[in-house]
């Protein structure tokens, strides 16, 4: 029998991963905390809750251009000190720790922060499942690490799960329900 999926936990406090410490929160709209003094963190400027005054934000111009459906302002944050995000409802926090040479897709408006030295690519999706989304396509947001470890954080709403599949093994899932795969 195949192993169940692991529940993500919904708070973790001190984790150090990649040259930056981050915190989250139990609660319907946990927070997540970074300490941007020694490794930046770019975000959605809407996931802004917090920040400390000596931490510089700066709005990075849309790469590609402007297009439906793809976040358009991307924030920057520096330290010293510590910054707060969060979504705009029931979910959690999904750390993902990124080694060099990692690359993942994650189901767009999902991204919450990640750490400088990723790269963010949003990619429009055209087609059959088009018609789902009243013929604008839908997103996918691709980060690859092309550095050092570094740490993406996604925002999910509801319960998340983790599968990792087997050599052969697949799973099916319904297109709302998928957050991010490698």
């Amino acid at each position: 029998m195949a192993a169940l999926p692991n529940l993500i936990p919904a708070k973790t406090k001190a984790q150090v991963f990649g040259d930056v410490a981050y915190h989250f929160g139990s609660d319907s709209a946990p927070v997540l905390t970074v300490d941007v003094t020694r490794t930046g963190v770019y975000f959605e400027h809407h996931n802004l809750l917090w920040k400390n005054p000596a931490v510089t934000v700066t709005v990075r111009p849309p790469s590609g251009g402007f297009k439906p459906g793809v976040q358009v302002f991307i924030a920057d944050a520096r330290g010293p000190g510590m910054i707060a995000f969060s979504g705009d409802g029931l979910g959690k926090v999904v750390p993902v720790h990124m080694h060099s040479g990692r690359q993942i897709e994650v189901r767009g408006h999902q991204f919450l922060a990640a750490t400088e030295g990723i790269d963010y690519h949003p990619i429009r999706k055209k087609g059959p499942p088009d018609l789902m989304h009243g013929g604008n396509g839908f997103t996918i947001d691709r980060f690859e690490n092309r550095g050092n470890d570094g740490v993406l954080w996604i925002y999910a709403y509801g319960q998340v799960f983790e599968k990792d599949l087997a050599e052969g093994e697949s799973i099916d899932i319904e297109p709302h329900a998928w957050l991010y795969k490698d």
